[in-house]
C-alpha cells in the first residue's frame, strides 16, 4: 500500500496552476516576453519636446517724414514732431531687450533637452538592470511535476524554485531605480514579496496536507496576478514615455 495522501484532482490541478502563476512571478518577466509591450495608447512614441522655438522680435520701423507742401498756413508744431529722434529710441530698448530673452529661452530650452536624454538614458538602465535579473533561467520546471513530487513526500524541486526566487528578490531590492521608475519598483518588490510568501504556503500545505490551507491559497494567487498586471502596464507605460522598446 502507498503511503502518499491521495489529494482532490481538483486541488493537485489548483496547485499546479499556483505554481505556474508563481514560476512566473519568480521570473520577472512581466511583460518583457513581448516587445514592444503593449500601451494605453497602443503605440510607442518617441517624447516629443513641447518648448516654443525661440521668437525673434522685430523692432516697428520708424516713421517716415511726410513732405510738406509749402502753403501759407503756418504748421509749426506738425514738422518739429515728424522730424523729433523720439520715436528711435523706442525700437532701440525693444531690441535690446530682445536679446536676453531670447537667449534665456534657448538656454532653457537646451537645459531642458539634455535633461531628458539624461533620465531617458537612467530609465533604460533601470529596465536593462531587470531583464539581467530575469535572465537567470532555473531551467525549464513542469508545476504538475513538482506538485506530484511534493504529495509523495518529495520537496527538492519546490525547495530549489523558492531558493532561485529569493536569489531573484535579493537581486531586484538592490537595482537603484531613477525617480520615473520608484513606484514600479516598489510594486516589483512588492510582488516578490507576495510571491515568496504564496509559495512557501503552498509547499507547506502539500507537506502537511492541510486542503484548507491550500485552498485558501486561490484568492492571494488571483492577488499575484492583478498585481502583476499592474507592474506589467507601469512598465509598458514608462517605457512609451521614454521612447524605450
Amino acid at each position: 500500500m502507498s503511503n502518499t495522501v491521495e489529494l482532490p484532482r481538483w486541488l493537485v490541478l489548483g496547485g499546479g496552476l499556483l505554481l505556474v502563476g508563481t514560476i512566473s512571478i519568480s521570473a520577472f518577466l512581466l511583460g518583457r516576453t513581448t516587445a514592444p509591450a503593449m500601451n494605453s495608447h497602443g503605440t510607442t512614441s518617441a517624447p516629443v519636446d513641447l518648448a516654443l522655438p525661440p521668437v525673434q522680435l522685430v523692432a516697428p520701423a520708424a516713421p517716415t517724414p511726410v513732405a510738406s507742401e509749402p502753403t501759407g498756413s503756418a504748421q509749426p508744431n506738425t514738422t518739429p514732431r515728424e522730424s523729433s529722434p523720439r520715436p528711435q529710441a523706442i525700437p532701440t530698448r525693444t531690441s535690446s531687450a530682445t536679446h536676453p530673452t531670447t537667449t534665456a529661452r534657448s538656454e532653457a530650452v537646451s537645459g531642458r533637452t539634455t535633461s531628458n536624454r539624461a533620465m531617458k538614458t537612467n530609465v533604460d538602465a533601470y529596465f536593462q538592470a531587470l531583464e539581467r535579473v530575469g535572465s537567470r533561467s532555473a531551467g525549464s520546471v513542469d508545476p504538475n511535476t513538482l506538485i506530484q513530487q511534493a504529495i509523495s513526500g518529495d520537496v527538492s524541486g519546490i525547495d530549489r524554485l523558492i531558493a532561485d526566487h529569493k536569489s531573484r528578490q535579493r537581486a531586484i531590492a538592490a537595482v537603484q531605480p531613477p525617480p520615473p521608475c520608484t513606484d514600479h519598483h516598489e510594486r516589483l518588490t512588492q510582488l516578490a514579496a507576495d510571491g515568496l510568501t504564496v509559495m512557501q504556503q503552498l509547499r507547506t500545505g502539500i507537506v502537511s496536507s492541510n486542503l484548507g490551507a491550500l485552498a485558501s491559497l486561490q484568492g492571494r494567487a488571483l492577488r499575484l496576478q492583478q498585481l502583476g498586471e499592474e507592474v506589467s502596464q507601469m512598465e509598458a507605460s514608462l517605457k512609451n514615455e521614454y521612447g524605450l522598446r
